[in-house]
């Protein structure tokens, strides 16, 4: 019962960043998306990813064992939210990476197109 009451509080304390960066978010300046990125990495590193660890490592596999066919999918399902999520970051920081310190204004459209649809997926 730890485990699920300490998932459950992780849940709630993404729940309070997610509101809290949808408020940061609004604040952005569109013509400064690298600061978009800084802050979305931060949050990822700090909780959502090892968020995604802990559930994959520790909740799935005993979700998934007691073999409950209804339960597996839906697992199924987050595991490939989980993967989607992750793929769409690494995008986000090669394209980042790739523009430098100061994209032009059709590459920062990009930049910011990417980092909403990823605040979007959480």
């Amino acid at each position: 019962m730890d485990k699920l009451i300490q998932i459950s509080s992780v849940h709630k304390r993404i729940s309070e960043m997610s509101a809290m960066y949808k408020e940061i978010v609004s604040n952005v300046n569109f013509y400064n998306p690298l600061e978009y990125v800084d802050n979305l990495n931060r949050i990822f590193e700090d909780t959502i990813l090892p968020h995604f660890e802990y559930e994959e490592k520790e909740i799935f596999p005993l979700l998934l064992a007691r073999g409950n066919t209804d339960i597996g999918s839906r697992v199924s399902i987050l595991q490939d939210e989980h993967a989607k999520i992750r793929e769409e970051l690494s995008r986000l920081n090669e394209l980042k990476s790739r523009l430098g310190t100061s994209p032009e204004v059709r590459e920062k459209e990009k930049l910011a197109a990417l980092c909403s649809e990823i605040t979007r997926e959480l």
